[in-house]
């Protein structure tokens, strides 16, 4: 869901400026159309881990399709091979450092298979996984999902025969935690420069069950290779005493451009040269803006969004061969996780999304990549002949940080100490690369114990056990384990609440900026957010795929929910779903238990409606921190008391000052007496004085004493 437009500044400016001639493309892009001699990637489909081999279908590709710089024996890691198996031999750790495109992701484990080993590589995401398995049996000339099969929350394409699993590092978190003893020979963290939070979780988990294992204590782990493009090699080597082996990475030189008049001017510009160019954009709404302006000037290629909430086959697309160029319009998913081959140039907005808890507050903060991210993001062409790369921030690049911070620094911990906690681990005593913060730890277990997830010894409580075996945010979690709980009493609003969890974890499936198109789907709601979204989300499912857009639906967070359903309903048990055109079962014991279970997940998010400007309504919350902004796309109206989700926007302004926008989104109004019949004990005490104001209100205006009292409030 956006939230908001993006901030003004170089890196988003698509306007173009009119050239003096340019070929004309007329009004719109003529239809993809694959070479011929480019056989179609085959997408994974759901099967059972056990299924036999013979079902398994995939793609027959011969090695002499493949282009020469990308055959294995001549990309850069090949000539790393020998040494690496001789440090592997030796050492039950090994760092392997080498720059984008040498080939590591294919071609290690590869090595590995060739020598008789079982490996588990680990991908930072699932289009990762799924890319590069299906790009490994490819090379070995297998069917995936044999020898060389993919798993993650969503598909399973593995067999008995399967010696290579490549899966996401969340996914093998779970799986080390829950089946410690089921280990392949030999781990991979692969991309570990990016220092996601699971990653981090996975490696000091690792070392843990190592030092285990030389006490006697346990069974021995895998052995460890943690790859990377770069990252503090002698860092790592000394913290494991493990040997480190490298190997360069592109084979061709990459000229850097000056930026032109915009991000659009230079992608067709690269078009008009033939180039197939890669540009990256902060987020989907980015995309959207950028795609749209390029299809409008009708410029002569192909244009290809690429994010993670795609579809498999949309994600593919990018991965063809065209009989003309293409652009392809990326977040930076593509910076390190995926390789496209035959990428001409690169051009880089120079700026990134990414979440960080702020004063106990997760906020999205818009602002400058680093150094780190410059080249990998750079290295992304000159792979298979020379590369441009065009650098748009706003930042000179000798003034950026030079590395990213670690996630486990900077995000809410609640879903990792449950997941831990759930598992018989405690977050304290894990010796992470990098500490996580105390506060943030902290934060976690206060929240935590609001929610009754985890008693007052930092037990987990029997609804604590729940939650965290299911793959959603912790109170989207316990709004599930509720509705479940009234499923027999109120049959249907576990589907409900299936999709509601659906939507949020998609992060909302309208489109901020058509909120006229949507709202017709939403019946006049003005009570709940939540309620709204389920119902454009169930009038979508109706809809032409081409008419969703029209109607004010984002397209990729809609089926991006649709996929999560189906793995919720999996793991939920649910098998009973209308069928394609029959509505599913709503009515208003539906809705009263949907919204009681909205309630019981969101609970300790609370806040008091405290006046308005304009169209702006302002609240504070439970805990302070000062007033909070109502998302301009909410539907609730004349609420005293709601529940949503607080959340801060960070970006630069005109002076690259850092500013904040404290928003609520997702809000549903809060019945007060309802509130304090149903929290916990410990939320309950901390609450009562708030929820005592609201009452206040709410008896006011039903006394005709007006909403607000005294002058209109100027922001």
């Amino acid at each position: 869901m956006s939230v908001m437009s993006s901030p003004q500044g170089r890196a988003f400016h698509f306007s173009r400026k009119p050239p003096p001639s340019r070929p004309s493309g007329g009004s719109s892009s003529p239809p993809r159309k694959p070479a011929a001699y480019i056989p179609r990637r085959e997408h994974p489909v759901e099967t059972d881990s056990n299924l036999a081999l013979d079902t398994l279908s995939g793609p027959e590709v011969r090695r002499e399709e493949l282009a020469p710089e990308t055959i294995p024996g001549k990309l850069p890691i090949h000539r790393a091979r020998k040494r690496l198996l001789r440090a592997l031999e030796k050492s039950d750790v090994v760092i392997v450092t080498a720059e984008t495109g040498a080939g590591k992701s294919t071609q290690v484990p590869q090595y590995l298979l060739d020598e008789g080993y079982s490996v588990t590589l680990t991908q930072p995401r699932r289009l990762a996984a799924s890319a590069v398995s299906s790009r490994i049996a490819e090379e070995r000339e297998v069917m995936l999902g044999s020898e060389v099969g993919f798993r993650h929350s969503l598909q399973n394409r593995v067999s008995r025969d399967s010696r290579l699993i490549v899966t996401t590092d969340g996914y093998e978190l779970h799986r080390m935690l829950n089946n410690p003893e089921r280990n392949s020979d030999v781990l991979i963290i692969d991309e570990f420069h990016e220092r996601r939070e699971s990653m981090d979780a996975l490696l000091a988990l690792w070392e843990k069950r190592q030092a285990e294992y030389e006490a006697g204590r346990g069974p021995k782990p895998p052995k460890l290779i943690i790859m990377s493009a770069t990252l503090k090699s002698d860092e790592l080597s000394e913290r494991f005493g493990a040997p480190v082996v490298k190997a360069r990475g592109r084979n061709y030189p990459i000229e850097l451009r000056r930026a032109g008049d915009s991000i659009l001017d230079d992608a067709i510009h690269m078009a008009e040269l033939g180039k197939n160019t890669l540009v990256f954009l902060p987020g989907k709404g980015e995309i959207r803006q950028l795609e749209e302006k390029l299809r409008n000037e009708g410029v002569d290629a192909e244009i290809i969004p690429l994010h993670s909430q795609l579809t498999a086959e949309e994600q593919e697309l990018a991965f063809r061969k065209y009989e003309r160029p293409k652009i392809i319009l990326a977040t930076n998913i593509a910076e390190t996780s995926i390789t496209i081959d035959d990428i001409d140039a690169v051009i880089d907005s120079g700026m990134e999304r990414r979440s960080e808890l702020i004063d106990g507050v997760e906020s999205l903060v818009i602002g400058p990549i680093s150094r780190f991210n410059v080249e990998q993001r750079k290295g992304r062409c000159g792979r298979t002949g020379p590369g441009i790369y065009i650098y748009h921030g706003e930042k000179a690049i000798k003034d950026l940080e030079p590395t990213p911070a670690p996630e486990i620094t900077r995000v809410p911990l609640e879903r990792l100490v449950l997941t831990l906690k759930a598992a018989g681990e405690e977050i304290e005593t894990l010796d992470f690369l990098d500490k996580p913060p105390e506060a943030h730890v902290k934060e976690a277990y206060s929240n935590l114990y609001k929610l009754n997830l985890l008693g007052p010894r930092k037990h987990v409580t029997n609804e604590g056990e729940r939650v965290a075996e299911l793959p959603v945010d912790v109170r989207t979690g316990k709004m599930l384990v509720r509705a479940a709980d009234m499923e027999r009493k109120v049959p249907g609003v576990l589907k409900a609440a299936i999709d509601l969890a659906a939507i949020i974890e998609s992060e909302g499936i309208t489109i901020h900026e058509k909120r006229r198109k949507w709202i017709r789907f939403t019946d006049n709601e003005t009570k709940s957010d939540h309620i709204a979204q389920l119902k454009v989300f169930r009038a979508a499912q109706e809809l032409d795929d081409l008419l969703l857009e029209v109607k004010g639906v984002d397209k990729t967070s809609f089926r991006r929910a649709m996929e999560l359903r189906y793995m919720l309903d999996r793991r939920m048990g649910v098998t009973d779903r209308a069928m394609p055109g029959e509505p599913e079962p709503y009515n208003e014991s539906i809705r009263e238990a949907l919204l009681e279970s909205v309630w019981t997940g969101h609970m300790d998010s609370l806040f008091r409606h405290t006046g308005d400007a304009g169209r702006t309504s302002f609240w504070k919350g439970v805990q302070g921190r000062g007033e909070r902004e109502l998302a301009r796309s909410s539907v609730v109206r004349d609420a005293e008391l709601i529940i949503g989700k607080p959340f801060d926007i960070v970006m630069l302004g005109e002076h690259a000052e850092p500013k904040t926008i404290p928003l609520v989104l997702m809000a549903t109004a809060v019945d007060p007496a309802w509130l304090m019949k149903h929290a916990p004990g410990q939320l309950k005490r901390g609450i009562k004085g708030f929820v005592d104001k609201a009452k206040r209100s709410i008896r006011n205006r039903g006394r005709g004493t007006p909403r607000h009292n005294g002058p209109r409030r100027v922001r």
